[in-house]
């Protein structure tokens, strides 16, 4: 979260202009904090998709602002309307560290198939969604399957009859009849989440990773700051013209 104040944008003369008049200081203040409010939200969001490969939509729109007094205030916002929040998976963005766990991650480490320290990242041969993410069908899919989600659907619709069948036809672990399963890779070893495709076939749903550090890659605060810093003084003097030329009547 960052202000964004007008008092540090504007000259000594708009100082003493603003000091004439309560009304006028007061219809300036509020048009130039919520325009440049609105402006520097725009710049970061503009920044986003350079910063980061193919954000989705719902992660750029988390870019927010609210105005008070003399001041607009810059920040991510709380939602889980859709999910994890924003707010919480783009910290390690804007502050670095390690990224918290998803509610998948969560999922697997409660069951005890996710080691300590791990988190996943997509498989080969997986597929992702325009975004490059993993379909949430497929991870829902995965974790009903394999037991790290209460059994819903997929996995409590199976009967032992319809298991034997994938079974026979080649599309189910031997041993349990499922889809998916949690193991490793023949040649490489790597640990994850994988799907029977058929005889001899299975495909990398997801890789078990140790937790990637983050660099900043989304320095919220120089960037609302920079942006601030070239927007408030033109606003200011937009806002000064139009009362200069009449369009603004105070």
């Amino acid at each position: 979260m960052i202000e964004i104040s007008i008092r540090s944008q504007v000259s000594l003369l708009e100082r003493a202009l603003l000091r004439m008049s309560s009304e006028l200081r007061d219809e300036v203040t509020k048009r130039v904090v919520g325009r440049s409010g609105a402006l520097v939200r725009r710049r970061i969001m503009d920044e986003m998709p350079k910063l980061f490969d193919r954000p989705t939509p719902w992660t750029v729109n988390s870019v927010r602002y609210a105005t008070s007094n003399d001041q607009a205030v810059l920040f991510i916002a709380y939602d889980t309307s859709k999910g994890v929040s924003a707010e919480k998976f783009l910290a390690a963005e804007v502050r670095g560290g390690a990224r918290r766990n998803k509610r998948s991650e969560q999922a697997l480490e409660l069951r005890g198939l996710l080691p300590a320290g791990m988190q996943i990242a997509p498989g080969r041969g997986d597929e992702l969604d325009r975004f490059g993410n993993l379909r949430g069908g497929l991870v829902v899919q995965a974790l009903a399957w394999i037991g790290a989600m209460r059994e819903t659907g997929y996995a409590a619709n199976a009967t032992a009859k319809s298991r034997e069948r994938w079974r026979k036809k080649g599309l189910a672990h031997r041993r349990t009849g499922m889809p998916f399963f949690v193991g490793h890779a023949a040649e490489s070893g790597t640990a994850g989440v994988y799907q029977i495709m058929g005889r001899h076939r299975v495909r990398a749903v997801m890789h078990f990773i140790p937790k990637p550090i983050y660099r900043d890659r989304l320095p919220f605060d120089a960037l609302a700051g920079g942006f601030a810093s070239e927007i408030v003084p033109v606003q200011v003097r937009r806002v000064f013209h139009e009362i200069a030329d009449g369009t603004l009547r105070v």
